[in-house]
């Protein structure tokens, strides 16, 4: 339906990809079952198409290798929707409808609460990786829309082999 607000509608107007595709995305290559893939990727489930950007859990999982994949997995995406349930919990201001808001007061406004909440588990001890402040006072050059590197970057995060051989690296891996 055009113009609703399911995830992959969403995903069409995503800043995430857009700061990707812009070159504004800071740096977030890594190397997993020694290969190197060159961006980060994001817990999807079966809705979302199959990028390099995107992990999705094995449908019907045949082994007992893509069994426990599944399963970490799984568990992973809900602690993620959990951690913006204590955000809502403890700033009640992203608690409250936003669909009023512009989209640069709603980024402002998550950033700031994530922000503040990393900072009080790195202060608590519980923090399991901390930012690297390299990339944000040195941002990468931006890449204009329509140009040969721009569509260098879509067809790389549009890429359903690398989607699966980072869905099986992850899995070996585990």
């Amino acid at each position: 339906m055009a113009g609703s607000n399911n995830d992959l509608n969403v995903l069409g107007a995503s800043l995430i990809f857009n700061d990707i595709l812009q070159g504004k995305a800071p740096n977030m290559s890594f190397v997993v079952n020694e290969h190197q893939y060159n961006y980060g990727y994001y817990l999807g489930d079966v809705i979302y198409p199959e990028y390099a950007t995107f992990v999705k859990s094995y449908s019907f999982p045949a082994d007992e290798k893509r069994k426990l994949f599944k399963l970490a997995q799984e568990s992973t995406r809900k602690d993620v929707e959990r951690a913006f349930g204590v955000l809502k919990q403890k700033w009640h201001i992203i608690k409250h409808p936003a669909r009023s808001w512009d989209r640069a007061k709603l980024t402002k406004v998550l950033t700031a609460c994530v922000i503040l909440h990393n900072m009080i588990i790195e202060e608590e001890g519980r923090a399991i990786c901390i930012y690297n402040p390299e990339d944000i006072l040195n941002p990468p050059a931006v890449i204009q829309v329509g140009s040969p590197a721009y569509f260098t970057l879509l067809l790389e995060i549009q890429n359903c082999e690398t989607h699966h051989n980072l869905r099986y690296d992850l899995t070996e891996h585990i």
